[in-house]
């Protein structure tokens, strides 16, 4: 990040929910709006996610799908010798408010991706 010579990225996606409100904290003290001058992805969709301001865009994932897909792989890798397996898990975007198309300028409030 930038934010001394005001030159920043049009979008940020975090590795977790409460690492974006964070960076939308740190952001707007200084100066930088969200979604208006730049976009955030968290990824968890914690509860609090869809009641930040902005509503944080954000990804889901299903943690129980996740454990018992886990504990699967560690009984096959121990039982069998099996070496680590590389997994793919689906994933959900969930869509809100912090996230605008790159370079769209608008007035306060503007927000909702399907007005562009």
């Amino acid at each position: 990040m930038h934010l001394r010579d005001k030159t920043i990225p049009t979008a940020y996606f975090t590795t977790a929910d409460r690492l974006a409100f964070a960076l939308i904290r740190a952001l707007y003290e200084r100066g930088v709006r969200t979604p208006q001058d730049v976009s955030v992805i968290g990824f968890d969709n914690l509860t609090s996610a869809s009641c930040f301001i902005p509503s944080l865009t954000t990804i889901a994932q299903n943690i129980e799908q996740k454990a018992k897909i886990a504990m699967d792989a560690l009984f096959r890798q121990m039982s069998a010798g099996n070496r680590p397996e590389n997994l793919i898990l689906d994933v959900t975007l969930v869509e809100r408010e912090s996230v605008a198309m790159a370079g769209h300028i608008c007035g306060s409030g503007c927000t909702d991706p399907q007005s562009f």
